[in-house]
């Protein structure tokens, strides 16, 4: 269960971090984009005025992708985190079962032996008393 939440976790951390540089890749291509059709003469005022209102908005998306990804990166050290901590378990778990394993052994021939030596007492007595 916590391997299933770590690995969508990653996968999360992987697409949001993708998206982000998608994002900043297509930033980069319209800034380009409007240094040649400045060069050029091509832009008014108004094209100007519009490209820092978009210039405004790329940040904010830029700020929300980049959170989302810092988010997604969490996620996945909380997953493993928790993976960690099930194994730790798990570990301890297993300790505790080898440990009553070995008791149960140790208390298992320990009745034996008195049982053995009760039967052992009463062949004895019953050897006594027929003689």
């Amino acid at each position: 269960m916590a391997a299933g939440t770590r690995d969508a976790a990653d996968s999360e951390r992987r697409l949001a971090a993708d998206l982000r540089d998608a994002h900043e890749r297509k930033g980069a291509r319209l800034r380009a984009n409007e240094i040649l059709a400045l060069a050029a003469g091509c832009l008014r005022v108004a094209d100007l005025a519009q490209a820092q209102s978009w210039e405004l908005a790329f940040a904010a998306e830029r700020r929300k992708l980049t959170s989302s990804a810092r988010e997604s990166q969490a996620a996945v050290a909380a997953a493993l985190d928790a993976v960690r901590r099930f194994q730790s378990r798990a570990s301890l778990c297993f300790s505790k079962a080898e440990l009553v394993a070995r008791d149960r052994t140790r208390w298992n021939d320990a009745r034996r032996k008195l049982h053995e030596a009760i039967d052992e007492e009463a062949s004895f007595e019953a050897w006594r008393l027929k003689s």
